[in-house]
């Protein structure tokens, strides 16, 4: 995709949506583009357009010897896929854009509102680090193309506790809520911590939460609750925190 530069804004974006939708009604699972890694604006753009880094760099004969970076994502449905540590790290914009909104939307997921963007993007850059250092396993969900959701599963347990994970940051943006997002995605992530060995999950989350009767509706075991864990984001009253665990 090439624009004259006095025609950039909106209509790249525009053009993007035509090629995708083309796609999908020609029945692709799956959309692919390459990019030069020296078009870090280009990044931004398919970043927020759900596009995340796959594979390693191709490395092209041509004039100008390009390097390209290899980005995709589904196509249509409802899919959730683990990142490994590069499409991690591309899809921090996207991600913190997810958490942004769902920490304005009350979720309560360790920040207060407001939450400022850097933050939020320092946040996933340290996830995308424990990826890379494999103590952590990052799930996203695409709902037709758009980047809506994620779960954590923490795998950095002390050394006599190497059959448990931590289920964090369950989060799907409010503008795709009640769609069986969050249920795909708890699902996903208790089938991803089975298959690197962990067969006992744990998780907390505020009690009343929008997400404690999804828990329990996937068969996840209350262990007690602590009064007064967290603050609300009110800043002035605290929140009791439910505690699960899980056999998978």
């Amino acid at each position: 995709m090439y624009l004259a530069a006095d025609a950039r804004g909106g209509l790249a974006g525009r053009l993007l949506d035509f090629a995708e939708a083309h796609a999908r009604t020609a029945g692709a699972e799956r959309l692919v583009l390459w990019t030069d890694t020296r078009f870090a604006r280009a990044h931004g753009f398919y970043e927020k357009r759900g596009y995340v880094r796959q594979g390693a760099i191709r490395i092209l004969d041509d004039r100008s010897k390009s390097l390209e970076f290899r980005y995709a994502k589904p196509a249509a449905g409802l899919v959730v896929e683990a990142l490994d540590a590069a499409a991690a790290a591309s899809a921090e914009r996207r991600m913190a854009e997810i958490l942004v909104a769902c920490v304005d939307a009350g979720a309560s997921v360790s920040f207060l509102p407001p939450l400022p963007m850097e933050t939020a993007r320092a946040h996933w850059r340290k996830v995308a680090a424990d990826v890379a250092a494999g103590s952590r396993l990052l799930l996203a969900a695409w709902a037709d193309g758009a980047l809506v959701g994620t779960v954590q599963v923490d795998c950095g347990t002390p050394p006599n506790q190497p059959h448990r994970a931590e289920i964090a940051k369950l989060l799907v943006d409010p503008a795709a809520r009640r769609r069986g997002i969050g249920r795909t995605l708890m699902q996903r992530a208790e089938q991803a911590a089975g298959r690197v060995g962990r067969s006992l999950l744990t998780l907390g989350t505020r009690a009343g939460d929008a997400a404690e009767p999804l828990y329990r509706a996937l068969g996840w075991t209350e262990a007690g609750r602590i009064p007064g864990w967290a603050l609300n984001p009110d800043r002035a009253s605290y929140a009791d925190t439910i505690f699960f665990w899980k056999r998978v």
